[in-house]
Order: C-alpha cells, then structure tokens, then sequence
C-alpha cells in the first residue's frame, strides 16, 4: 500500500494493453507500477505490491517464469495472467497464477476480478 492505496504491477510487453489496464486501474483508485519486461518487472517487484497482473506470453522471461519468481519471493501477492486465450485450452490455472484472464475482458468485469482477488488475499510480506 502506498499512500493508503492498493499498489498493482502490471508487466506486458504490449502497450496497448499495458495502457488500457493501466488506465482501467488508475481509474479506480490503485497505484500502478508498469514495466515491458520481466527484468524491469523485478525491479518494481518490492512489499509494497500487492497485486501483479502479468501478460503470460511477454519476451524474453515469460509469464509463468516470471509469476513463479514472485510467488516464491512474495508467496502471498496474487498473481493474475493475462492471456491471449479467452478461456484457457487447459482446465487448471497453472499454479504459477491466482488466475487467468483473457485478453478481451470487459472493463468492468476485469476490474471486479481484481478487487475480489485483492481483497481476499490475506496481504502482508516481511
């Protein structure tokens, strides 16, 4: 939390949809944190986050490479994966991810996925 805001990172290396979901957040009150990459991604990564939403499919670090690194640094920060699927073509969210949204999600629904999910999880880092 940053100045009595919920802090989100978000991580994608598109920025149309980096923009929207930045936009989609600022909007309703979060402080967001954004970066192209996994790299820039980690650099941002601190206890102030509480939430990350992440393309699963950015360059060189992908999704779930980068989403396993901050569960097991930030075990209890939700991580939500950006997919350009829809609906998944598996039936379980890999554990790297909280969940899996796909990319042409309603504003409003998305955001309502996001508070649900940062409100339930029980946040604090050490």
């Amino acid at each position: 939390m940053i100045n009595g805001k919920k802090a989100i990172l978000v991580v994608d290396h598109d920025m149309r949809m980096l923009n929207l979901i930045e936009s989609i957040l600022l909007g309703n009150d979060f402080i967001v944190k954004t970066a192209v990459d996994a790299s820039d991604g980690l650099i941002y990564m601190n206890r102030d986050v509480e939430m990350v939403i992440v393309n699963r499919h950015i360059y060189a670090v992908n999704g779930m490479s980068f989403a396993s690194v901050v569960k097991s640094q930030y075990p209890r920060v939700p991580v939500v994966g950006i997919s350009t699927f829809d609906r998944e073509p598996c039936y379980k969210i890999p554990t790297e991810f909280d969940k899996i949204i796909g990319r042409s999600f309603v504003p409003k629904t998305f955001l309502k996925e996001v508070n649900e999910l940062i409100n339930k999880s029980s946040f604090s880092h050490v």
